[in-house]
Parts: C-alpha cells; structure tokens; sequence
C-alpha cells in the first residue's frame, strides 16, 4: 500500500523508440486483422444479406438500413482505436520497462559495482535472464576476491624476500632491483584490486 503523501510515478514511456515501434507492429497487426475481417464479412454475409433483402424491403429503404450500419461499424471501430493505443501502450511498458532496468543495473555492473544485484517482478519472463546474470555477478566477485587475496599474499611473500635479499651481503644489485621492483609492482596490483 502507498504511504500517504508519496505519489507513485509511472512512465508508460520508458525507451520512446523502441516502444514507438512496438506500439507501430501491433497497430499494423490490428489493422491487418480488421481489413480481413472486414472483407470476409463484406464478402460472406453483406452481399449475400442485401441480396436477400432486397426482395424483402423497398430499395430506398434497405440504402438506408445498410448506411445506419455501416455508420454503427464505423463509430464502433473509431472508438475501438483509442482503446487499441492505450493497450498497446500499456503492453510495450511491461515489456520495455524491465529491460530499461535491466539496462540501467547492467551498467552499473560493467561500471564495477558488482554489488549491485538485478531484481524483477515475481512472474516477469526476464527473471531467468537476471537470475543467470546475478550468477555470473557473484562468480566475478569471487573470483576478484580470490585474486586480491592471492596478491596479497604474494606481496607479503616479496616483501619478506626483500628483506631477506637485503640482509644477504653479496647479492648483485640486478637481482636487488628485481626484488625492489616485483614488491613495487604486487603492490600496485594490490592497491588497483581494492
């Protein structure tokens, strides 16, 4: 339940681009559908019902019969478009809205959060996806883990060689500013890994 004084945001359009064609497919689906369906009732019951009409009712009343409905069909289908729009809207912010997440949280990821976790909603279909990526998260910063421990350990290795290199009286000083620059190196490594 929302807490009184917070008033919930929505944005139906979250990536206007790509739901713009979204919107665009299912309105050239729907029209699809309404010119076959239009000419398959045209074709299947208009003329064989005016033909039989006819014999029925007067000519003049009949025109005047097919015109009411013809100007109902009409109404009923312009009124029918504004409805399609509002659902066709409504569908591509459930589809692109989890993505424009995903994307956002993907970022930060590729950014170096590895904190960051990605969440959707209970039944969405790109729970898989993010539970998978969440997976893959998690291994990355094990593995960083392990490998800064490992640095560690390997820095703390070249600093005791190091000092015993520098306690030895006749070592030649290539193998000195080896030791000095290994321990110098680890180091760096270990200060870029925290």
């Amino acid at each position: 339940m929302e807490e009184k004084g917070k008033k919930r945001r929505i944005h139906y359009f979250v990536n206007r681009s790509f739901q713009t064609k979204h919107v665009g497919t299912i309105f050239l689906l729907m029209g699809l559908v309404t010119v076959v369906f239009a000419l398959t009732v045209y074709y299947s019951g208009w003329i064989p019902l005016t033909e039989r009409l006819s014999a029925v009712y007067p000519q003049g009343r009949l025109v005047a019969i097919l015109r009411v409905l013809k100007l109902q069909l009409t109404i009923r289908l312009l009124l029918l478009v504004p409805i399609i729009l509002i659902v066709s809207v409504y569908l591509s912010h459930k589809m692109v809205g989890p993505l424009a997440r995903l994307e956002k949280n993907i970022r930060a990821i590729s950014k170096g959060n590895l904190q960051m976790r990605l969440r959707v909603r209970r039944r969405d279909v790109l729970q898989g996806l993010a539970q998978v990526i969440n997976e893959m998260v998690e291994n990355v910063e094990q593995m960083l883990s392990k490998n800064k421990n490992l640095a560690k350990e390997v820095s703390a290795s070249i600093k005791d060689l190091q000092i015993s290199v520098e306690k030895l009286p006749e070592v030649p000083d290539e193998i000195r500013e080896k030791v000095v620059k290994l321990n110098k190196e680890i180091s760096t490594l270990c200060k870029i890994s925290d």
